[in-house]
């Protein structure tokens, strides 16, 4: 039993990790973004 919640809370973390990945990847296109058009108006 103790195994089975160690693998689960494990693949939580996991999960965990994947979706902080994925809004920190999220949000730097967002600010590269955000960056080209203010590049673009001072242009």
């Amino acid at each position: 039993m103790t195994n089975t919640n160690q693998k689960h809370s494990q693949s939580d973390t996991i999960a965990l990790e994947t979706v902080k990945a994925i809004i920190h990847s999220r949000a730097t296109k967002n600010t590269i973004t955000l960056l080209m058009h203010a590049r673009a108006k001072e242009v």
